[in-house]
């Protein structure tokens, strides 16, 4: 997920400031949804292994 996430950074053009320049995101927002919900998942399995 984080390899998705730091594609679609790298995709992006920047200013000089470091600023994204295009204000197209929508495979930003995907690959950050995709890591929210990976992340989730990850935390309810080492919470129910912690309880079992």
């Amino acid at each position: 997920m984080a390899d998705t996430s730091a594609v679609e950074a790298d995709r992006r053009a920047r200013n000089a400031f470091g600023c994204p320049t295009d204000t197209a995101c929508d495979g930003c927002a995907g690959a950050w949804l995709a890591s929210a919900v990976h992340l989730a998942a990850s935390e309810r399995a080492l919470n129910k292994a912690s309880w079992s």
